[in-house]
């Protein structure tokens, strides 16, 4: 089974078999029969099924969980609800899509409701929290699954799948785009040599087609116009099974295709020009094996740049799209310590964030702008190398920096909240990591003598890494969430305890990896504590989880702290 367009459909045989056929015929007939599991039939003789739907639904990046109105409260022969016991097979696949942050489409038919969270075993309870697609009968039934498809389609264009053999991609055979720009450069060559005017009016031919060529990617990385670009991408998204790229030849191309060997188009990007950004991230099972990566491309993107003393630092931010989402620890996730947050549900504004913590070089640049309330030592970090995080900064001077810059800028930047920096690591994860299951020292910089799942050992560097070094972002386009350095915010530490003090793990492993990533000063029990996120170079891959929190004097230096900036989003 093909890894990257691959459906497991989990569903009740007393439940909502009928229609589950006809639904698994649509999509055999769109996708092809090796790309859709539906049956236990399929399930070889003599295997542990166990293993084997965990195996199959890993493989495959959709699953369909097929509601119908006895599927909550199905019940076995001795009247016990099926959803309660721990081998039911529904719920074990399930539970294994949820566990591996696969997309998850709660699929409702025979007039079925989605669950509540109340309503469903504890590791169930984030199937309440998916968009649910409904399936009604004739005569709606083909246009409900039409739409069913199409956003299986969307998540399939948007996999590369990893290579089991090693790192080389494997991508369905798509025209290239280099074929857009040709269509489009054969056209203009025709429309030369026919010597037709695209335009009425005083503006001649060769003058609007190089507004034209502008008006859809201008120069120097700039791509579309907020206008031109999302119907662009709408004609083509059923051609391409990646981001539409930046069509940095095609000025050119429409030069020569016009006969123009004499002037280049080189204006600069006029006002309402969006830079985009694509990075790609990756998901894996919780013995660090890649199950399969994205790529993302966003224009939500912007680059502030400053000049200050003879240097010139750019500060790429990403918008952060805001939301409800569950904030803490969940039940399933074990805190070492105390002082965790029980799960919440939360909610936010949208915001910009800093897609890596702040380096080196950027810190030295705004130390030399005229400090707000305190100086600023140009070169505080232990670890010394321009793309390397700043550490060795405490609380106050993060704090100075985000106003020295908002000074400049006009713009209002300052730390993230505790809420603001989990949801941002999260993007829409409910796994420990982003990443998924667990964490590798091929994915992050931590400790990774310890271990957190079924994965095997990695290393301990020893020190921080450049930003962004592991060239892998989460599904916000945000790096180094997970270790480096661990990261300021805004908040004042206060105390939360696990509503289920006996899950604390208490094992001699456990208080060696306490010991491990413990504040290396006393903690004054004072407002000047502040909250400290996402683990650094030293630390055990639990004191990185998304939800981790733990705390340091606002005063202290440590080599282990870094931070990354907010910029608030009315800002202009």
């Amino acid at each position: 089974m093909t890894v990257a367009r691959s459906i497991f459909m989990s569903y009740r045989r007393c439940d909502s078999i009928d229609i589950t056929g006809r639904i698994y015929d649509r999509l055999v007939a769109q996708f092809g029969p090796n790309s859709v599991f539906k049956d236990v039939d399929a399930i070889p003789f003599g295997v542990d099924f166990r293993k084997h739907l965990e195996r199959e639904v890993s493989n495959c990046p959709v699953l369909l969980a097929m509601i119908g109105p006895q599927w909550l409260n199905a019940a076995d022969s001795q009247g016990r609800r099926r959803l309660d016991n721990l081998s039911d097979w529904v719920r074990l696949e399930i539970e294994t899509a949820l566990n591996r942050d696969s997309v998850v489409i709660p699929v409702l038919v025979g007039g079925a409701t989605l669950p509540k969270d109340h309503q469903l075993p504890p590791t169930l309870k984030g199937l309440a929290y998916r968009q649910s697609a409904l399936v009604r009968q004739d005569p709606d039934f083909h246009r409900d699954v039409d739409r069913l498809m199409q956003r299986i389609e969307d998540v399939f264009n948007s996999l590369t799948l990893t290579s089991r053999l090693g790192s080389q991609d494997i991508t369905a055979n798509v025209p290239p785009y280099s074929a857009f720009i040709d269509d489009l450069t054969t056209a203009l060559k025709n429309a030369n040599q026919t010597g037709s005017s695209p335009t009425k009016g005083s503006m001649g031919r060769r003058r609007w087609l190089r507004l034209a060529g502008l008006s859809l990617l201008g120069t120097g990385g700039v791509v579309a116009s907020q206008r031109w670009l999302p119907q662009i991408r709408a004609t083509y998204r059923s051609r391409f099974h990646e981001p539409f790229p930046p069509l940095s030849s095609l000025a050119n191309q429409l030069r020569t295709a016009l006969g123009d060997s004499t002037t280049e188009i080189k204006e600069p990007p006029e006002e309402g020009f969006l830079p985009s950004y694509t990075y790609r991230s990756i998901t894996v099972r919780g013995d660090g094996f890649p199950l399969y990566e994205s790529q993302f491309t966003t224009t939500f993107y912007e680059e502030v740049v400053l000049t200050a003393g003879g240097y010139t630092a750019s500060f790429p931010i990403v918008a952060i799209p805001g939301g409800q989402f569950l904030f803490g620890f969940p039940p399933d996730e074990k805190p070492l310590n105390f002082g965790q947050i029980p799960q919440t549900i939360a909610s936010l504004d949208s915001f910009w964030m800093g897609i890596h913590p702040i380096t080196q070089y950027q810190w030295l640049t705004v130390a030399q702008l005229p400090a707000v309330e305190i100086m600023l030592n140009p070169s505080p970090a232990y670890f010394k190398g321009e793309n390397l995080p700043v550490e060795q900064i405490t609380w106050r001077e993060a704090v100075e920096f985000c106003q020295r810059l908002s000074r400049y800028t006009g713009q209002r930047f300052r730390l993230p909240t505790e809420a603001e920096w989990e949801f941002a690591c999260r993007a829409k994860t409910t796994t420990p990591f982003h990443f998924g299951q667990t964490l590798t020292t091929d994915l992050a910089n931590y400790n990774g003598i310890h271990l957190y799942d079924l994965e095997t050992g990695g290393i301990f560097r020893g020190q921080t890494t450049p930003a962004g070094a592991f060239r892998r972002a989460n599904a916000f386009g945000l790096y180094d969430m997970h270790g480096n350095v661990l990261e300021w915010c805004s908040d004042t530490w206060q105390d939360a305890f696990p509503t289920n003090q006996n899950a604390m793990d208490t094992s001699p492993q456990a208080a060696l990896i306490a010991t491990a990533a413990a504040p290396e000063v006393p903690i004054t029990p004072a407002a000047d504590v502040k909250v400290v996120r996402g683990g650094g170079w030293k630390s055990p891959p639990q004191h990185c989880q998304s939800a981790y929190r733990t705390r340091q004097n606002a005063e202290d230096r440590s080599y282990t702290i870094g931070f990354r900036i907010v910029r608030e989003m009315d800002a202009s």
